[in-house]
This record gives structure tokens, sequence and C-alpha cells, in this order.
């Protein structure tokens, strides 16, 4: 996600919004997310090996 998504100004107009916002904003504070589990240890590829899983052609 890019960072300046974050750090965007709203305004809020009426009151049903500012409520709408703010359970929305609790509800995500709440929200569990799940752990992640790697089948297999990441790899570091550098150089020629990123032309070779990508195909370059060249």
């Amino acid at each position: 996600m890019a960072t300046s998504s974050i750090y965007t100004n709203v305004k809020i107009k009426d009151k049903a919004a500012c409520r709408k916002l703010i359970n929305a904003l609790d509800k995500a504070a709440k929200a569990k997310t799940p752990r992640v589990e790697f089948s297999r240890q990441p790899e570091i590829v550098r150089g020629e090996k990123i032309k070779e899983i990508l195909g370059d052609d060249e």
C-alpha cells in the first residue's frame, strides 16, 4: 500500500457519517489477522538468478 493513502484528509459533514467512521475504525482495531506460517524458507535472489526466474530473453 502506498504511504500517501494513509495521509488523506477526511471531512465529515454530519453526525451519522461520524458514527459510521468511528464504528469502522473500532471494528478494524479489534479485528485480528491470522498468523502466517511459511511452508518453506524464503530465498534471497539477486542478479542473474532473477533473469533466470523471469525468463529474460536478452
